[in-house]
């Protein structure tokens, strides 16, 4: 499976377990359809994986085969950011549950750090969909932590910092699934 279709499942999932668990202060119906199509993403992903995969079993043109996308220049900086995501959210998690009146806004917090974990991923591979998850996830974060620290209700934090980012998440796993991988390649720099 292709460094892409992995990053894009990864997404799915936690895109899922975002709205699943957050949207409970959403109206029952529209709670019923959202947790439905959450849970459908990260399947579509699987199948478009499968698929792509046994696409790539075919002969390929020369073209084709040196196509490495921007997974290699990812690989670098993946495990040195995730154990920063790491430190960050349990640290993170453990000084909102001491020192603060708002540890149930953990989601916030999650949120915002996974938002802030795309920053190297943009940086170094120049996709536009990870700084539109740095953006979204980070402001959705963030703006849960002030709604909790101005005594908004869980579910609306839920639904701020959960449901958003995991739309966000899901929309963002769909498009990479669904982009072939000539797509995925960094935009050429404008001539001035």
């Amino acid at each position: 499976m292709s460094g892409r279709m992995v990053g894009s499942l990864v997404a799915a999932i936690f895109g899922a377990i975002f709205v699943v668990v957050n949207s409970g202060g959403l109206p029952p119906v529209a709670r019923i359809i959202l947790c439905i199509a959450a849970v459908a993403v990260p399947a579509i992903v699987l199948v478009r994986a499968v698929l792509e995969s046994r696409e790539s079993r075919e002969p390929q043109g020369r073209e084709e085969r040196a196509y490495a996308g921007p997974t290699r220049e990812l690989g670098r900086w993946f495990w040195p950011t995730v154990a920063i995501e790491v430190v960050a959210l349990f640290g993170g998690l453990m000084l909102l549950n001491s020192f603060t009146s708002i540890g149930w806004a953990g989601v916030a917090w999650v949120a915002l750090v996974v938002g802030l974990h795309f920053i190297p991923f943009a940086i170094n591979t120049k996709l536009r969909r990870f700084w539109m998850l740095t953006v979204v996830l980070s402001a959705a974060g963030a703006a849960g932590l002030i709604l909790a620290a101005r005594g908004s209700s869980p579910d609306v934090v839920g639904i701020v910092a959960g449901v958003i980012s995991g739309i966000a998440l899901l929309g963002a796993a769909l498009y990479g699934a669904l982009r072939s991988p000539s797509h995925e390649a960094a935009p050429a720099p404008v001539a001035s």
